[in-house]
């Protein structure tokens, strides 16, 4: 593709001392199956090597564009600054530790022209190293359309096991602009969710396919998400500027409700860090102004953090996953133990010839 060419996908990856894997990450995006891609780089400050890896990768690929913030100023505030740039007819994300396989973008593109909806994710799967534990998140049954209520009925924080928020869906751009919403900079955390959800509360359509092409990479440098008071009390705030944004929507009895549930949830919290550092007058007093909070406190804090992140136990590796995961890795030009090119016990598929998988 050539720099006057407009791209079919523009991939947006904001990216904050992301020196260890944003090479890899840039690879992924340029091996895709789709040719006319623009990746979108957008360094939120780094003080590490970052900037010069991307900018080999600019002078290596044309279709790499480097956009720089003044400061570092958080993810929501760099995926803001992508989008505003994008020359794409879609636009996709992609966290800068994180990979896609080869023809993600094209199956996601595919089943949106082909359902004309707006919004158009897959699964995801969490993994550490290509023999690390590898399996989808949300494991779906099969396609299916997430509309509004659905979504706000599921994601009850504190209350459901399902993270819709998690989802690194492709946006179409003429129905994104037209819905005039960004992603909210003052949250540090649930940024997507809160996006996701506006979103669908203006009526674009979201599908999601029963395929698994997105990996998440989990390590040790990564930014924790931690579900902090101060966080969720962000949160809460968040939702509670949905409840004044759509006062008159149809769902408004459940939009209150998500937001009660937030409000539970950073009361609760505050509760929780005041007994830790034995703040016993402050905790009695969080528990008799809001006594909505206590039932909470009959279950342990470990098991609704699970619930949020859905961390429920092991779930069982798909098949198909392992082989695909080796293959993205190669695409983005990553090294391989030799032991991940072994075929593993019960494979029926060597993974250095596999093909891609299809749903």
């Amino acid at each position: 593709m050539s720099s006057l060419e407009e791209p079919l996908v523009s991939i947006v990856i904001p990216a904050f001392n992301a020196e260890a894997f944003i090479a890899g990450a840039i690879r992924s995006a340029l091996a895709q199956t789709i040719l006319q891609v623009e990746v979108i780089v957008v360094d939120d400050g780094s003080s590490d090597s970052t900037v010069s890896i991307v900018e080999r990768e600019v002078e290596r690929d044309q279709r790499v564009r480097l956009q720089r913030m003044q400061r570092n100023s958080g993810v929501s505030a760099a995926r803001n600054s992508g989008f505003a740039v994008a020359r794409g007819k879609w636009i996709a994300v992609l966290d800068s530790d994180d990979l896609m396989a080869p023809d993600r973008l094209e199956r996601l593109v595919q089943e949106g022209d082909r359902s004309n909806c707006d919004i158009v994710a897959d699964d995801l799967a969490r993994f550490t190293s290509p023999n690390g534990p590898l399996a989808p998140v949300f494991s779906p049954k099969g396609d299916f359309t997430l509309d509004a209520e659905d979504y706000l009925r599921r994601n009850m924080f504190f209350q459901s096991s399902l993270h819709y928020g998690l989802f690194k869906p492709l946006f179409r751009v003429e129905a994104l602009r037209s819905a005039g919403e960004r992603y909210n900079e003052r949250l540090p955390i649930a940024e997507d969710d809160d996006f996701y959800v506006r979103l669908l509360l203006k009526g674009l359509v979201f599908r999601c396919i029963a395929s698994t092409s997105y990996f998440y990479r989990q390590h040790a440098n990564a930014v924790t998400q931690r579900i902090s008071a101060e966080a969720v009390r962000l949160m809460t705030a968040a939702s509670g500027e949905l409840v004044r944004d759509f006062s008159g929507h149809p769902l408004r009895a459940l939009i209150d409700q998500r937001h009660q549930a937030f409000a539970r949830a950073s009361y609760y919290l505050e509760m929780i860090e005041a007994l830790k550092v034995k703040d016993l007058s402050q905790a009695a007093r969080i528990a008799y102004h809001r006594p909505s909070s206590l039932p909470l406190l009959r279950t342990p804090i470990t098991k609704l953090l699970r619930k949020v992140g859905r961390r429920t136990g092991t779930p069982v590796e798909d098949a198909t996953l392992r082989p695909l995961l080796l293959q993205t890795l190669r695409s983005a030009g990553e090294p391989l133990p030799a032991s991940a090119t072994a075929r593993s016990p019960g494979s029926q598929a060597d993974p250095t010839t596999a093909t891609l998988p299809h749903a």
